[in-house]
């Protein structure tokens, strides 16, 4: 049984306030702001269009500050704001916003309004409560106090008729936010007056989301699609409208149909994509869950602007240590919702948390490495002093517990040797004894209790006990051999005994993945290594029902041993691999590859009822992912991949769901956690500007960002949201009925965002863009929207559309088919002034090539739209060849010259034998005509001649 797999991702750049607030543009019945910016505020918790997702309610926040300038900033602006990674300042010319760290330290990049009159009105609008001072500069004359600060600002007419509003979103007025701008379009006003220009950006694109990219060596800047509006009587309509991007780089927003005796407002995003809340460097290594479903996270970060909550009361440490990076630990509520804490953790030199485990009470147990000399040590005993008050030398681990609520340090202490030391996993048990391994190069590793008291040689792997108040070892033993180990995960067994993974290494045999089991006393109790000749990793372990071990790891063998798998073959370079254990090491129950054609490294395993899980790392854009569609197929590069393994019969195990998570850059695994119901929570890192995401929570990824999922695995109360039927179609000039179907639950409300999309078929020529939220009541399992046909007419069999649903709320899931084609069938041609979906269309109109266009549309139909790889085809083609086919409806000659160039192809599909034979001839007698000018020509006795040369000077 398949089961119900529901996706909801939440952002990238975790606990920056730059959140992507959607785009909904918005029109009020009259002029009035406060009704605009509302509504541009409800409007903007919608995820994405396209993303197969649900709503995650969006962080309450405070809008930003707008500073009038009183001197604190260049002459040219009239008011400035400033969050945690930009600041920008307006001017009746346009705005200037500069970016705050990454890799290229600052950018500049200044949106102009392009022939404005330069003399625009403004006026701020709602004032904030407060005053902004600035005092800098060693002199009280250099200094501004009591600057009043804005809600909005708004500048009348910077075109005749339209007024420019800024206004902010999210974040405080030091912290961040998202920053949007709306264009009110006066009745009587032409929009196309609109015209933009963005300098500084190294690079302008339209994404196919329709979302605009200004690419900076910063981070990234993504406005998204605006969506325009007109509120009238009966509620709130829906405009088309797209951005446009000329080939000069010049910007404008192409309106679609609307009221022009009503006001238009067009509500673009500016969002920024930063990495965890600052420009530098923040990566996330580990995840952990609590009994409320509350998501925690934590790893390092060089950002000292990574941003810290709540204000009160404040976090641990609130702000940066100093060093290279700063350990981070963020806290997630269960619904993706809220942020409760983040906080930073460490001393002055790098520090970084590896793992996570919660204690009875719900305080954080951290392990990690560090080589700061002055992290904070503490006992929860006031009488007592933590194990190790000390940096031994070079790096040591770490563990330290933090309060519940991230408030308070309730103990930590160092554990290490004098020379290179780390902790990679941690747990604890019933009674607080906190466990860890990790491992060492120094020869003075504090043991206790030791199975091996001395390291064997090169790195060793060392596994550790403490007691619940960190005062004292419990055991901690060395565990290597002469060459490399190396630890990497950990888990308490179900006799409550320390599960260790990772690999030993062999002269003869290379890495071995491995796992030792040892006593609550710090015996070894049992150890398997398995493998095959090349190198074996073991990088994550968890528990099943029945107590088994299950490992996931790396390997390069083409010999690993196997035990009915589900993936029977390394299929690249290194796959990842799925490996369960009984309790005692001793027999082999479950071993499987988990791979492509590329690259995959395991980074993390759950189980959970009868499926197991794997997070891995994978390159590979060809790869088994089983009967059901995936969320995502890999966009580029390195993606996260998930896979879920259904072990119900455990003699054919079979792929229950697999997906890639990623954009078009380089994403990765790090973690994964399961709950009690199933739902699986996992995080990673991502470069990806375009990173799929929901509600935009934290802001869109970009350079060295953090993502986090959930996946619903178990059926829900408020049902399914689907297509009824994955294909419609209907003939042109028609009003075509959708029905989206509420599946198994109807428990309470309910609602669901759709919208069109061109696949073959062109909005605005084909089809009418429809944008729209269906509600479905109280036990309401039906609901319908109109899609309207233009009139336009095609030679084309079929041109398609496709429908998509997003954005489920009220508890409902979106579930397949998410996504359905629409298409316009047995559209004749018109006579003259023909619309027509592809340059063979148009060159094949009306003439004796007509018929041949059926066997390239049998080849489209039948061999590349069944296909994600064919599908992505047709539709480049289409979108990318619509300016030839424009070019061929308004020039006939260029027609007449195309069909003759077409014709070879168009037949040599209908008749492929007698094109091969028409082929051969040619060849055959183009080579015998020039193998008779080739002959030799006998010399004749010729009298001598002038020859004269004639030279024509050509200019170049």
């Amino acid at each position: 049984m398949t089961p119900l797999f529901a996706l909801l991702l939440v952002a990238a750049s975790y606990l920056t306030d730059a959140d992507l607030l959607g785009t909904r543009a918005s029109i009020s019945p009259t002029p009035s702001v406060a009704a605009a910016s509302e509504h541009s505020a409800q409007t903007s918790r919608q995820s994405k269009a396209g993303e197969r997702c649900t709503n995650l309610p969006t962080l309450p926040k405070l809008p930003l500050a707008f500073e009038e300038n009183c001197g604190q900033a260049a002459s040219d602006f009239d008011y400035i704001v400033r969050g945690g990674s930009f600041s920008m300042g307006l001017s009746p010319l346009g705005a200037q916003l500069q970016l705050n760290g990454g890799p290229q330290g600052r950018a500049t990049v200044t949106m102009r309004l392009v022939d404005t009159s330069g003399e625009a009105r403004c006026l701020p609008e709602a004032p904030l409560p407060g005053y902004v001072n600035d005092l800098r500069g060693p002199s009280t004359t250099d200094w501004v106090p009591g600057i009043a600060t804005w809600e909005r600002v708004r500048y009348y007419d910077v075109w005749p008729g339209i007024d420019l509003l800024y206004y902010g979103v999210g974040g405080t007025g030091n912290t961040g936010g998202a920053l949007e701008y709306d264009f009110i379009v006066g009745v009587g006003s032409d929009p196309t007056a609109i015209q933009l220009a963005f300098e500084g950006a190294d690079n302008i694109s339209l994404a196919h989301t329709g979302d605009l990219v200004l690419e900076t060596g910063t981070g990234n800047i993504i406005q998204h699609a605006p969506v325009m509006y007109q509120e009238t009587n009966t509620g709130t309509t829906s405009v088309p409208g797209a951005w446009k991007l000329d080939e000069g780089g010049a910007l404008s927003f192409a309106v679609g149909p609307y009221d022009t005796t009503r006001p238009l407002i067009i509500d673009p995003v500016i969002a920024y994509t930063w990495s965890l809340g600052g420009g530098g460097l923040d990566q996330v290594h580990t995840a952990a869950l609590d009994a409320s479903g509350n998501l925690y996270f934590a790893g390092e970060t060089s950002s000292a602007d990574f941003p810290t909550r709540p204000i009160l009361p404040p976090p641990y440490q609130d702000s940066f240590s100093g060093g290279s990076t700063d350990a981070f630990l963020c806290k997630l509520s269960e619904d993706g919702s809220e942020v409760l804490f983040s906080t930073f953790f460490g001393g002055t030199g790098s520090d970084s948390i590896r793992a996570l485990a919660l204690a009875g009470d719900g305080s954080l147990v951290m392990a990690g490495v560090t080589d700061s000399s002055d992290l904070p040590t503490l006992s929860s005993d006031p009488l007592g002093t933590p194990f190790q008050t000390a940096l031994a030398g070079g790096t040591d681990g770490f563990v330290a517990t933090l309060s519940a609520d991230g408030t308070t340090l309730v103990q930590a202490t160092y554990l290490g040797g004098s020379e290179a030391d780390d902790l990679r996993a941690v747990a604890v048990d019933e009674n607080d004894v906190v466990y860890v391994t990790g491992n060492t190069v120094s020869d003075d590793f504090p043991t206790q209790a030791a199975s091996q008291a001395t390291r064997a040689g090169g790195q060793d792997a060392i596994v550790a006990a403490l007691t619940a108040d960190l005062s004292g070892l419990v055991y901690a033993t060395y565990d290597g051999t002469a060459l490399e180990d190396e630890a990497r995960a950990m888990i308490l067994d179900a006799a409550g005994y320390a599960a260790v993974t990772g690999y030993h290494e062999d002269a003869a045999k290379g890495r071995e993945a491995f796992v030792r089991r040892v006593t609550t006393g710090g015996a070894f109790l049992t150890h398997a290594s398995f493998g095959g000749q090349g190198d074996d990793e073991g990088n994550a372990i968890a528990l099943d029902l029945d107590g088994n071990l299950c490992i996931a790891g790396t390997t390069t063998s083409t010999d690993f041993p196997l035990e009915t798998p589900v993936y029977y073959q390394l299929w690249g370079g290194s796959d990842a691999f799925m490996t369960c254990l009984d309790p005692d090491t001793s027999t082999l129950l479950f071993s499987s590859y988990c791979g492509g054609l590329g690259d995959e490294s395991g980074r993390a395993i759950a189980a959970h009822g009868d499926m197991l899980t794997i997070l891995a790392d994978s390159d590979s854009i060809a790869m088994n992912l089983g009967a059901n569609e995936p969320f995502y197929w890999n966009q580029g590069g390195q993606d996260a991949l998930l896979v879920s393994i259904d072990r119900s019969d455990p003699a054919l195990p079979s792929i229950g769901f697999a997906t890639f998570f990623g954009g078009s850059a380089t994403d990765s695994a790090a973690a994964l956690a399961v709950d009690d119901f199933g739902t699986l929570h996992l995080v990673g890192n991502t470069n990806s500007a375009d990173f799929p995401t929901t509600d935009s929570l934290f802001g869109s990824p970009s350079t060295d960002s953090v993502f986090a999922a959930q996946i619903v695995t178990s059926p829900l109360e408020h049902g399914q949201i689907v297509f009824h039927d994955p294909y419609y179609s209907t003939p042109p000039d028609a009003t075509k009925r959708i029905r989206v179907d509420r599946l198994q639950g109807t428990e309470g409300e309910a609602t669901v965002e759709y919208t069109t999309v061109d696949f073959i078929a062109w909005h605005d020529v084909h089809y009418v863009p429809t944008t729209g939220t269906l509600t479905f009541a109280e036990g309401q399992s039906v609901a319908y929207f109109d899609v309207e046909l233009l009139p336009t007419s095609d030679d084309e069999l079929d041109v398609v559309l496709i429908l998509r649903l997003y954005d489920a709320t009220g508890g409902a899931m979106l579930s397949d088919p998410w996504e359905a084609e629409l298409r316009i069938h047995n559209t004749p041609p018109l006579d003259g002034g023909q619309v027509l979906a592809c340059p063979a269309g148009v060159v094949a109109s009306g003439t004796w090539l007509a018929p041949t266009l059926d066997d390239a549309r049998a080849l489209r139909d039948n061999y590349l739209m069944p296909h994600p790889l064919g599908r992505a085809i047709v539709g480049a083609y289409y979108t990318t060849t619509r300016p030839i086919t424009e070019h061929l409806i308004a020039n006939k000659g260029a027609r007449v010259m195309a069909r003759c160039l077409l014709a070879p192809a168009l037949l040599g599909l209908r008749y492929p034998v007698l094109s091969l034979l028409l082929l051969c001839l040619a060849t055959g007698i183009i080579g015998w005509r020039m193998t008779s000018r080739n002959k030799p020509v006998p010399l004749r006795q010729r009298s001598a001649q002038t020859m004269k040369v004639k030279a024509r000077r050509t200019s170049k």
